[in-house]
């Protein structure tokens, strides 16, 4: 009785794994655009807090040259986050630095104001996920150099190996 081919069989590919690949499983386009989403939708998240905590300053103080600053922010990450969706590397990082700014930007600011300890797990979320698109865009790219007739789609379910020519 044949046996069906094992799975480590099917994907066995030529070159070696870079790091991403090896600490971060993304081995496929599927697994790169789900960390690119999900940066995406961390990215627009910190603009919608950025949004937030510009109202918030105007409730309590008024428009001041703070509010502009925060709506600046979300701005400049809503350009980051599409930057992302265009698999752009220097907006990927672009997004994990401005957003780490922001951040401690904020936590400076409301240091006696109890939001710490809740802000940073969320702003720690936030993060991992914007890292982790930073590493599938990085990983996108190394596998559109290593696989030439890798074609992107953002439903693709196929794993780009299976169609290496040997």
């Amino acid at each position: 009785m044949m046996q069906p081919p094992r799975a480590d069989a099917i994907f066995r590919h030529k070159r070696p794994q870079t790091l991403s690949e090896m600490l971060l499983n993304m081995r496929s386009a599927e697994d790169i655009e789900r960390a690119q989403r999900a940066a995406c939708i961390a990215g627009l998240v910190a603009a919608a807090s950025q949004v937030l905590l510009a109202i918030w300053r105007v409730v309590l103080s008024g428009a001041s040259i703070w509010t502009a600053v925060n709506v600046a922010g979300a701005v400049i990450l809503l350009g980051f986050v599409y930057g992302v969706l265009r698999t752009s590397r220097a907006s990927s990082v672009g997004l994990v630095v401005f957003y780490m700014l922001t951040q401690l930007y904020q936590w400076r600011g409301m240091e006696n104001q109890g939001i710490g300890l809740m802000g940073g797990m969320v702003a720690l979320v936030l993060l991992f996920f914007m890292v982790r698109g930073v590493q599938a865009t990085f990983a996108f790219h190394s596998m559109e150099r290593h696989f030439d007739s890798w074609q992107r789609t953002m439903d693709s379910t196929l794993d780009p190996r299976l169609f290496d020519e040997e």
